[in-house]
């Protein structure tokens, strides 16, 4: 199981657990929530995905297809995998966090905008091939709390 070969067996069974317990980022529930509703619809749904690690890139193939009363499987195939060829330096993060809202970069505990911190990391270097995570810094954080009451005190949205 590709849980297991990859150091999760945590993710082995995860009966009764919700899905979007595993999803990070708002855009990528609202394309599972719509596609979800496809399937639970009675459509098949197929679609191509990446689901890199730090020393590997996986292109995999994942199908939805619905069963009865509402529920629905997911399958998902393992189609190539390839080791990254360049690997981040010893001086360059393996991640960089990214504000999905403003784009400013976290680099060394302060949000930058991109070209100082693009600057600043080198990004550009060929030797350099960090992974980008989006999420959202605390000044947009707090702005969208304003407008979204119920979102106060967490930095992810359902």
């Amino acid at each position: 199981m590709f849980a297991l070969e990859n150091g999760a067996p945590g993710l082995v069974d995860v009966t009764g657990v919700s899905l979007f317990d595993f999803i990070t980022g708002a855009e990528t529930r609202q394309v599972y929530r719509q596609l979800l509703s496809r399937v639970r619809q009675g459509e098949r749904v197929a679609f191509p995905f990446r689901c890199d690690s730090h020393e590997m890139v996986r292109e995999m193939s994942m199908i939805i297809c619905p069963l009865d009363h509402g529920r629905v499987r997911f399958e998902s195939f393992l189609l190539k995998a390839t080791p990254r060829l360049v690997l981040p330096s010893a001086g360059m993060p393996a991640r960089i966090r990214v504000c999905s809202w403003c784009k400013r970069i976290l680099w060394r505990g302060e949000w930058q905008y991109p070209e100082f911190a693009i600057e600043a990391m080198k990004l550009f270097d060929p030797l350099h091939s960090p992974v980008i995570l989006h999420e959202i810094c605390e000044e947009c954080s707090a702005l969208l709390s304003v407008a979204r009451p119920e979102a106060r005190g967490t930095n992810h949205f359902d």
